[in-house]
């Protein structure tokens, strides 16, 4: 995911993983790639992921994957705009 440009990024999100996100989140393996994406992604993939992902925030964690959250967490750090809402969702 280093490798692909915001576009390349936006493609692979919208065209395999959206929809898909809280079993990719809480799936052993899958949830890595899902890391990896939010460590890399334009605003607008973030902002898309959170607002699939945010309400069931719980279930990776549940699971014990905290690199997802911390990956959200890392995300929202590259932009601000987002920080309120990562929170908002994080501690409901």
């Amino acid at each position: 995911m280093t490798a692909l440009d915001p576009p390349g990024l936006r493609e692979l999100f919208r065209g395999h993983l959206r929809g898909h996100l809280r079993g990719v989140a809480s799936h052993p393996v899958a949830n890595h790639g899902l890391q990896r994406l939010l460590d890399h992604a334009p605003e607008d993939v973030v902002e898309e992921v959170l607002s699939e992902l945010g309400p069931a925030l719980e279930e990776p964690l549940a699971r014990g994957h905290p690199g997802v959250v911390l990956a959200l967490l890392g995300a929202a750090l590259r932009h601000p705009r987002l920080q309120g809402e990562v929170l908002r969702w994080l501690f409901q």
